[in-house]
């Protein structure tokens, strides 16, 4: 898993696999089910990200799974 994408600081995407991403809204607290990454990416503004070593972990520690 890595992010590939963010909108500001609040809402991530995460690749989970080759088509599948998951997003990480940290305003809600929730990592969203996996769904087709260019749809997701079709339904609004991402830009690239490039996360620091060990981000990803430190946010998932803060969100719960839906």
């Amino acid at each position: 898993m890595k992010i590939i994408a963010h909108q500001g600081t609040s809402a991530y995407l995460v690749q989970v696999s080759k088509d599948k991403s998951r997003v990480l809204d940290m305003d809600q607290k929730i990592f969203f089910k996996p769904f087709n990454t260019q749809s997701i990416l079709a339904r609004g503004y991402w830009e690239e990200y490039t996360p620091k070593e060990g981000e990803l972990e430190k946010l998932l520690k803060k969100v719960r799974e839906e």
